[in-house]
């Protein structure tokens, strides 16, 4: 509509783009390091919080297509981005016939989050993301 300006989104919208990381020449490495670190943090996919660096997003992309895996355990759920991005990419393998029934398995102490922000995604039915309690350190099936 003319005359009408775009609202600005903020950061804690899944809207808002992240912030551009500007580091001077002088500045050192760990300045440009925890600038990133921050910038990541406040990223989100698909309307959900991811905290991971896009440079690591490219490298599960080719991880996932050279190993053909049909399902991902993730350990640390969070807000559920990371389980919701390997979902999608476990299913655009499958949809290219690298793969079957792709799964997703996501571990934590609280699941909460993660079941707020990706329970009611779409093709959750086609390729459910299962959320499970428990910790991911200690002997193997150890649970909370």
């Amino acid at each position: 509509m003319l005359g009408r300006r775009r609202r600005r989104a903020r950061l804690d919208e899944p809207e808002a783009l992240p912030l551009a990381v500007r580091i001077g020449l002088d500045d050192s490495l760990r300045t440009y390091w925890l600038a990133r670190a921050d910038q990541h943090t406040k990223d989100w996919y698909a309307g959900t919080r991811i905290a991971k660096f896009p440079e690591d997003l490219r490298v599960y992309e080719h991880l996932l297509w050279q190993s053909k895996p049909n399902a991902v355990i993730e350990l640390g759920a969070s807000a559920g981005g990371s389980a919701l991005w390997f979902r999608d990419r476990l299913r655009t393998l499958a949809a290219y016939g690298r793969i079957e029934k792709p799964r997703v398995v996501s571990i934590d102490l609280d699941v909460e989050p993660a079941r707020a922000s990706i329970g009611s995604m779409p093709f959750t039915a086609a390729t459910p993301i299962r959320r499970i309690r428990g910790a991911s350190s200690g002997p193997i099936g150890a649970r909370c």
